[in-house]
């Protein structure tokens, strides 16, 4: 049997590592919103460690444990949507 007959499987915690490797991609503006949402909901339903690695395979490596760690802003309109809908959600109501 080759590899790809026989794959293997993907653990929760591998999901979860691509999951957030995907969401660093968005943070440094390699993904818009849709194509994250998509492939978060791939990730979280990929059954390979093959399918994990397609949906990042555009993307570059995660630095390396001994590089300095520089955090990417997100774009401010991303944190202004942020901080409108949280506005939206926590706000009172008029009669209170």
């Amino acid at each position: 049997m080759t590899r790809d007959q026989n794959p293997v499987l993907a653990s929760e915690a591998e999901c979860e590592q691509t999951v957030q490797r995907l969401n660093t991609a968005f943070a440094e503006g390699r993904l818009d919103v849709q194509e994250l949402d998509d492939r978060i909901g791939r990730a979280l339903s990929a059954h390979s460690r093959a399918d994990l690695r397609a949906l990042v395979a555009d993307l570059p490596m995660p630095e390396t444990a001994g590089a300095p760690h520089r955090p990417t802003p997100r774009p401010l309109g991303v944190r202004l949507a942020d901080v409108i809908a949280c506005w939206f959600c926590c706000r009172p109501a008029h009669g209170e």
